[in-house]
């Protein structure tokens, strides 16, 4: 049996009618694999909860549990699985009912192998439809889990330059899966830049080094969320309810980060701090702040930290 075969199953409490079809129907030359003939739907039920049914051919005139009970009861258990009810009665009402229970196919006896085999047929085709869209939809599934890490970056940085739609934001964090708030916070930038320029690998090593350990910060339960801006500068934003408290826990963080970089042979690291503000629409003028601190501490030739506010002699939190 190949992986890409449909397993079926019968459901007669009759034996030479469960052999009978069993046995004259090519089932692998029609895509399936015959999975098991049960004498009644609790048998069935229970084989359903063992392996996956793909089809099942069920009588509707069975005893204990009949044709429609177990169809309803399967539903249940195992909702894509495809009924075909095979009844000696044509009548409305049973009809009307597997209509109502989404019953794949409504099929009365006498029925013979060829009959049969077209209902297998287009049985067949119906799960290759489905089996495609649902591979379809995986690889999509999978491709936008890739590319999440890509979007997020894509968004923030457009959200720190000011170029995302004040009105989409909110919908947009929640679509993204970004664990920030929009609302009820004060929000603040840190960025991270070198005195000397760097080239080629070295700037991609040194890099690397100074995303590690912003990384390895916040992967040691500090809150926060690292992306990269347009010049490859690693940016920190960082928020919480109490903008004085956000202003000062920024200065601590900025320090963290200079020493634990320095100490791994980047001696040259500036850590821009910028003002905290108080909404995500916001958020440029802290990016802004945090860049003119970098640019002013390159100019002097200076690293460590460069706070915004100690340039422009702010001493409050307004």
């Amino acid at each position: 049996m190949g992986d890409s075969l449909y397993s079926f199953v019968i459901v007669d409490d009759e034996p030479e009618i469960r052999e009978g079809i069993r046995d004259t129907i090519p089932w692998e030359e029609l895509g399936f694999s015959f999975a098991g003939a049960c004498a009644n739907g609790f048998e069935a039920l229970e084989l359903a909860e063992r392996i996956q049914i793909d089809a099942v051919m069920t009588d509707i005139n069975m005893p204990f549990l009949d044709g429609l009970a177990f169809t309803h009861r399967l539903a249940a258990l195992s909702p894509a699985t495809k009924v075909l009810i095979i009844s000696g009665y044509d009548d409305f009402e049973y009809a009307r009912k597997a209509v109502q229970l989404q019953v794949y196919e409504y099929i009365v006896k006498p029925v013979t192998p060829k009959e049969l085999r077209a209902v297998l047929e287009k049985l067949k085709a119906t799960l290759d439809q489905e089996r495609a869209e649902r591979l379809n939809l995986e690889q999509i599934k999978k491709q936008l889990s890739e590319s999440m890490p890509l979007m997020r970056e894509r968004f923030l940085v457009r959200l720190a330059e000011g170029k995302q739609r004040p009105a989409d934001i909110p919908e947009r964090i929640a679509a993204l899966g970004l664990d920030l708030p929009v609302r009820g916070a004060a929000y603040q930038c840190l960025i991270l830049d070198f005195v000397c320029p760097r080239e080629g690998e070295h700037f991609a090593i040194d890099l690397l080094t100074q995303r590690h350990v912003v990384e390895q910060f916040l992967e040691a339960g500090e809150t926060g969320i690292l992306f990269q801006d347009r010049e490859d500068r690693p940016t920190l934003l960082i928020w919480n309810s109490d903008r004085a408290y956000l202003y000062r826990e920024g200065l601590k963080i900025a320090e963290t980060l200079c020493r634990s970089l320095q100490s791994l042979g980047l001696k040259d690291t500036i850590l821009g701090v910028g003002e905290p503000v108080e909404d995500p629409e916001d958020l440029p003028v802290s990016y802004n702040s945090a860049a003119d601190a970098l640019t002013a501490a390159a100019l002097r030739g200076m690293s460590g930290v460069s706070v915004y506010r100690e340039l422009v002699g702010k001493t409050g939190f307004s």
